[in-house]
């Protein structure tokens, strides 16, 4: 890893290291689910989004994964019978994605859930500068991985 100089290396090493660790809490929260990170990412993505959004090309290009990977994880949501693809009236050869009773009563064992509690604990100008900080990191990492 190549770092600027900035007098702060320990302080470097202890953000390096917590989101070490974030990102285990995160891994060990969805370790064993009945989905994968990529399939709740898109189950919560088509519940969010509306029905113009909430295409798997859309989902792909949001999550910036490829079309393929867009299509597997759709895929498994469909067969477990968590969505539905349905046609637009527009253009019955485009489809757009539909969460079922079924996915949105899945979506309330979402991982996540537990995260969202614990950050929900935490005092608001805690979670707008947690909001701030992680905005800008992934903005440099999308904008890193562009270059």
């Amino acid at each position: 890893m190549v770092r600027r100089n900035t007098g702060s290396e320990q302080g470097l090493d202890a953000v390096i290291a917590l989101l070490d660790q974030v990102n285990r809490e995160f891994a060990q929260r969805f370790n064993g689910s009945s989905l994968t990170q990529a399939q709740w990412a898109a189950l919560r993505y088509y519940m969010q989004h509306d029905e113009e959004e909430a295409t798997v090309g859309n989902f792909g290009t949001y999550f910036r994964i490829t079309p393929s990977s867009a299509s597997q994880s759709t895929t498994r949501l469909k067969e477990k019978g968590f969505i539905k693809k349905v046609p637009f009236k527009t253009d019955a050869r485009q489809h757009h994605v539909v969460v079922t009773a079924k996915g949105r009563r899945h979506l309330q064992s979402d991982p996540l859930h537990e995260i969202l509690e614990i950050v929900d604990e935490m005092k608001p100008t805690q979670i707008a500068g947690l909001a701030s900080a992680l905005t800008d990191l992934v903005n440099a990492l999308v904008h890193a991985s562009v270059e």
